[in-house]
């Protein structure tokens, strides 16, 4: 290597002497030229690294702007995280809500359930008092008959007061039906068409509940006593049309036991059946005395009531009885009744489509529901409901010809053709 070295500087020396420059000053522009290279070298590198350095700067803005919109994005997407996080905390807050009113309704339902057990106790009660007066009638009923001698002689004097107290009613009865009997504002037919059915259901009522009464304390009581063969000889004579029987018949079965709702609003439209409205409505306050919530007698109390031209009272009546029995037609039907007799046409239609839609077979509910249309001139709809009624029960249709109910159309052919 130094051999080489050598070679190239002497090489260098025969050089600079070939061309006139002497040794000394050879090396001065070797340096030289050595140090321009190096310059030149420098300056090549700087140039390279500044144009570096400006495209370096270009780039910086762009990266900035994308840095920007990534932040941006990142910005975005936590305000949504944020927003789904709320909703999250009110649907939990919902959730919570209805849990507190699901805990509510659990404890109301409790509370009821408790009252509930409270009345069934109380009905219990009742039950083993009934138990225990039926033992004491039976009682007394054995006492009664070891002592026949006696209870003859009381029958003896019974009878005695009451045909006195028959003298005095009948009195009474002349005195205070015959103007109760000029106040009424229904037409006699009707009226007498409006009983029969009243009766009708009432006896159905009363053999039904008899039915469902096999283990009831009263039905124990009727048959201890022998009340039943007398109410049902009572019941048979009215469904055949003898009031007079029948209520003699139930005046026996009431003076053996006197604490039969049925029995009394079974005496109570009997004596309607008769004529005599004052005594009819005495029985039906003591049935319903003796049974507030006896409906059937609250809508004949209603009843009797417009028989007697007490509209006010027998609409008030009849409430009470479709509060208690909603389901009821005959309530809705009487109730109708006596809101037409009020002037409320409107509202006696409303009362009549309750009876209809309870039983569509109730003809004196259909023939009602045509007055109440005749009142609101709806001839139509008047004439569509009057043939209902005749086409269910045709003594609807004499009804009818002599109506007042009807004076407006009494001379139009349609009406005529009807019940021609």
């Amino acid at each position: 290597m130094q051999q080489k070295l050598a070679s190239i500087l002497k090489g260098t020396e025969e050089v600079f002497r070939g061309i006139g420059v002497p040794p000394e000053l050879a090396w001065v522009y070797v340096l030289s030229g050595f140090g321009l290279v190096v310059l030149l070298v420098i300056v090549v590198i700087y140039r390279r690294r500044s144009r570096k350095r400006r495209v370096r700067t270009r780039r910086t803005p762009r990266e900035a702007r994308g840095v920007a919109v990534e932040a941006t994005e990142a910005t975005d997407e936590a305000r949504h995280i944020a927003g789904e996080a709320r909703g999250a905390a009110q649907e939990a807050r919902g959730i919570a809500e209805e849990a507190r009113e699901a805990a509510q309704e659990v404890r109301h339902m409790a509370e009821e359930a408790r009252d509930v057990a409270r009345e069934a106790r109380g009905v219990a009660g009742e039950a083993r008092e009934a138990v225990q007066e039926i033992r004491r009638i039976a009682e007394e009923a054995r006492e009664a008959a070891r002592e026949p001698r006696g209870v003859a002689e009381e029958s003896r004097e019974t009878t005695e007061k009451a045909e006195v107290v028959a003298a005095e009613t009948d009195v009474h009865r002349e005195a205070v039906e015959e103007p109760a009997a000029r106040d009424r504002q229904i037409p006699g037919a009707l009226d007498e068409k409006l009983a029969q059915y009243e009766y009708l259901e009432l006896i159905g009522d009363i053999r039904e509940q008899l039915k469902q009464a096999g283990k009831a304390a009263e039905k124990g009581m009727m048959m201890v006593v022998g009340f039943d063969r007398l109410f049902d000889e009572g019941l048979q004579e009215s469904e055949e049309g003898n009031y007079e029987a029948a209520l003699e018949a139930l005046e026996q079965a009431i003076g053996i036991y006197s604490a039969s709702p049925p029995a009394w609003s079974l005496k109570g439209m009997a004596l309607r059946k008769l004529g005599r409205y004052g005594e009819a409505l005495k029985s039906q306050e003591k049935a319903l005395e003796l049974n507030p919530t006896y409906a059937t007698a609250w809508a004949h109390q209603g009843s009797v009531l417009l028989g007697l031209g007490r509209s006010k009272e027998a609409l008030s009546a009849c409430g009470k009885a479709v509060k208690l029995d909603p389901d009821g037609a005959m309530g809705w039907m009487i109730t109708g009744a006596a809101l037409g007799r009020l002037g409320r046409h409107e509202e006696a239609l409303v009362a009549h489509q309750h009876a209809i839609a309870r039983d569509p077979d109730h003809a004196l509910a259909w023939y009602h529901k045509a007055c109440a249309h005749s009142h609101q001139h709806q001839m139509k709809e008047m004439l569509e409901a009057l043939k209902r009624a005749i086409e269910r029960d045709p003594e609807f249709k004499e009804i009818a010809q002599s109506g007042p109910d009807f004076e407006p159309y009494r001379d139009d052919p349609e009406f005529q053709a009807l019940i021609g």
